[in-house]
């Protein structure tokens, strides 16, 4: 729902997890990313966070690909508008297999966190290191324009590029659709 007033975004984080196999899923995800800055002259991926969760780094490269595919398909340019995405790894140290080296040797919590390696009993190191990618973030903020439309199939009032497909199974040109988050999983 879309009840208090959002003018400003200085953030989206993006969540990929383990799977390298879903490119479908990781370029509709871009292009609703893409999309919440369509009323904007501003770069959204300039503050897009790629949090990545598991053991494995090499799944940072698919929602990046996905990502340069769709600006450059949405802004007809070869420029690559996804450089400035950051990155956010997060592996928790407990659900790592045994012979991983964080695990069979002794790191102390600070050097384990340099590699993106949290305890979960820690969660305040995972903040600090959060908050340390956020500096700057708020200086140049993305402005977005949501606009309230009411759902022709529930009574719901959304913006159509928060919706769902729940409730609608495709997209149409007057705005059929209900909920989503600004935080993508």
């Amino acid at each position: 729902m879309l009840e208090l007033t959002v003018h400003n975004i200085t953030t989206v984080l993006w969540f990929v997890g383990s799977d390298i196999r879903v490119k479908a899923s990781y370029e509709r995800q871009a292009r609703f990313i893409e999309s919440l800055a369509q009323y904007n002259t501003g770069n959204v991926w300039d503050n897009t966070t790629l949090v990545i969760e598991g053991t494995s780094d090499t799944n940072s490269q698919g929602p990046r690909d996905a990502a340069r595919e769709i600006t450059q398909e949405v802004h007809r340019t070869n420029d690559d508008l996804t450089s400035n995405i950051s990155k956010f790894k997060i592996w928790l140290f407990e659900r790592l297999p045994p012979e991983s080296i964080y695990v069979k040797v002794r790191f102390s919590s600070d050097q384990i966190n340099e590699y993106g390696v949290f305890k979960e009993s820690e969660p305040e190191r995972i903040l600090a290191r959060y908050e340390s990618l956020m500096k700057g973030r708020h200086e140049n903020p993305i402005r977005i324009n949501l606009r309230k439309v009411k759902c022709s199939k529930c009574p719901e009032k959304t913006d159509p590029r928060l919706a769902l497909p729940e409730c609608h199974s495709e997209m149409e040109y007057h705005y059929k659709y209900i909920h989503y988050y600004l935080i993508i999983f």
